[in-house]
């Protein structure tokens, strides 16, 4: 039996959806704030069983405790709990909702709680992209959920941030979690490649 992370069965479930993108980094909002790399159309692996941990990126002046035992995590402010805790501390509110919170950026736009956690998203995100010398990122799940205008200032951000925009285009979007797809993939892997480690997607842009 081979186990899959979620966050990677979602990059291998865009990668099928999309097999012509053979490069991009996959950042997915949720629980929490994952991670995952394709290259050349095959996950990246790294020697420790994790990579692209975005998520546990400290954040100067961030105090919340994070799942990990750190202080300080991206993943504190940008996962779905770490949005709501915000929302109501920014509007005294006891019980926060995701709805709530979307009708209100839908209505008032982005506030300046909002947009310093999405422009310290960006830079992680950006200096992934160029450690990785990628230019492509894919953002799925709570934060895609919101008002267009959310993706438009990670987009201008991140672009803003990243080398490869200086000299080319860097591309930034959103895209619907496609983990099913990524789980069958993964099957399909094993049936035809069978390892003891995992090799990636084999499908290639025709």
């Amino acid at each position: 039996m081979v186990l899959v992370q979620e966050i990677r069965a979602l990059a291998l479930g865009h990668l099928a959806a999309a097999p012509e993108v053979q490069d991009f980094l996959l950042v997915d909002f949720g629980v929490g704030v994952g991670g995952a790399v394709v290259q050349a159309g095959k996950l990246y692996s790294s020697p420790l069983p994790m990579s692209a941990e975005v998520g546990h990126t400290p954040v100067q002046g961030n105090e919340r405790r994070c799942g990990c035992g750190a202080v300080g995590c991206l993943e504190t402010l940008v996962s779905e709990r770490g949005l709501l805790e915000s929302f109501a501390r920014a509007h005294r509110i006891s019980k926060p909702a995701w709805d709530r919170l979307a009708r209100h950026v839908d209505e008032y736009g982005i506030e300046p709680w909002l947009a310093q956690t999405l422009v310290t998203t960006a830079k992680v995100i950006s200096g992934t992209l160029n450690v990785l010398g990628l230019r492509r990122v894919v953002l799925t799940g709570r934060l895609a959920d919101l008002p267009n205008v959310v993706l438009g200032l990670v987009a201008t951000e991140v672009r803003r941030a990243t080398l490869w925009a200086r000299f080319g285009e860097v591309v930034c979007e959103g895209a619907p979690h496609r983990r099913a797809a990524g789980f069958v993939l993964t099957g399909i892997d094993r049936l035809v490649l069978p390892s003891n480690q995992e090799q990636g997607l084999i499908l290639q842009a025709k």
